[in-house]
């Protein structure tokens, strides 16, 4: 039995230290103008898991309590990461977000042709293992702090294999997921890595990564 796990739900959990982004935390000129000419763009709120039977918020095995990403439209309606009718410009939903209802702002991948490598809890990884990513993706890509502030999203133009789940037990113990169609992903802004500069070809034989942020 295969232990790839299906990841196109929208509502993502989240860890109880994950906040909303405050606005001055969130650095939207860092972001690629790559993503910015797209319309696949929405907003999100940090909102409880609640249990439908006891309508009480859930907890998790340590006893935190679970919260989770609600996709919106910059209206205050429902966005979905499979609706491009429910996405909208950068420039309307950051305003948006500066309104202050909002817990920050997505991208949701859609036909965009990006792809994002998540890479949750730095402190659980060996510096060899996150290495061997990096040098994988030929140390080019564009990198930004997730909202937790303990994670990276690694932002490359790439072609996954369509029979690869997002994430596998077997795969860094599913501390890396890998997103490019049905989801949407976080923005912050807050590029950990050099400058970002024109998407560039690489000449990498061992992934499926065609193109990538040059950093």
């Amino acid at each position: 039995m295969s232990s790839e796990i299906d990841c196109t739900d929208d509502f993502e959990d989240l860890t109880a230290i994950e906040q909303p982004i405050k606005q001055s935390d969130l650095n939207t000129d860092n972001i690629p103008q790559e993503f910015k000419q797209h319309n696949n763009w929405l907003l999100w709120k940090r909102e409880p898991v609640i249990d439908s039977k006891t309508g009480k918020q859930k907890v998790d095995g340590t006893g935190e309590l679970k919260w989770t990403k609600v996709p919106y439209q910059a209206n205050g309606f429902k966005a979905a990461s499979t609706k491009s009718n429910t996405w909208a410009n950068f420039e309307s939903i950051k305003s948006a977000y500066n309104s202050g209802k909002f817990s920050g702002i997505g991208f949701a991948i859609g036909d965009s042709g990006l792809t994002c490598i998540d890479i949750d809890h730095e402190d659980q990884w060996k510096p060899s293992e996150l290495g061997a990513i990096y040098k994988g993706l030929n140390n080019k890509y564009y990198k930004e702090t997730s909202p937790s502030g303990s994670g990276y999203h690694l932002w490359v133009k790439a072609i996954k294999p369509n029979n690869m789940g997002c994430k596998s037990k077997n795969f860094h113990n599913s501390l890396i997921e890998v997103y490019n169609s049905d989801r949407f992903i976080t923005m912050t802004g807050n590029s950990t890595v050099g400058t970002i500069q024109a998407v560039n070809e690489t000449g990498g034989k061992h992934h499926s990564t065609t193109y990538i942020y040059c950093n």
